[in-house]
């Protein structure tokens, strides 16, 4: 099957509350499946394809989309900014308020790192982003060794859509 077949069957599954979203929208998520489980499985597979499609149709525009607002919010800074308004009231009703925020960007990670060791109170919550633990624990188990302590492993099922 693949490389991960011998491991993923010492694996627990993923419990539902650990799965993309949480326990109230996996709630919705079991009650879908319920509501379509008399399907035969190429049906299943069929509609996960065109679902897969309708997707990334959406994903595409909601991309466009968020490209546009940001062209906008260029030209709503500027304009704000260079008439020093806070805010523009609508003729229906409501506005559109103009409120900078602090944002962080870290232009020197290791000297961040440093720092972020050097002070206690920050040093105990230092943890990796999800992504790198996982590809952490996946090399430790490639290569024969132990998961690091506090770490779990589950077998979280993925599909891949392969044009023919």
């Amino acid at each position: 099957m693949g490389k991960w077949t011998d491991l993923l069957r010492t694996l627990k599954k993923l419990p539902d509350g650990e799965r993309d979203g949480g326990e109230t929208y996996q709630e919705k998520v079991r009650a879908r499946a319920a509501e379509i489980k008399s399907r035969k499985l190429s049906e299943v597979a069929r509609a996960y394809k065109s679902l897969r499609f309708k997707e990334e149709q959406h994903e595409e525009q909601a991309k466009a989309i968020r490209l546009d607002l940001r062209a906008h919010e260029l030209l709503l800074e500027a304009g704000f900014e260079g008439e020093g308004l806070t805010k523009v009231a609508f003729e229906e009703g409501g506005n559109l308020a103009y409120e900078p925020q602090p944002h962080t960007i870290v232009s020197d990670p290791e000297a961040f790192r440093e720092w972020c060791v050097k002070t206690p109170d920050v040093a105990s919550r230092m943890t990796l982003q999800w992504a790198t633990t996982n590809s952490l624990a996946k090399q430790l188990l490639e290569g024969g060794k132990k998961l690091p302590p506090g770490l779990d492993m589950f077998a979280k099922p993925k599909f891949v859509l392969r044009d023919s």
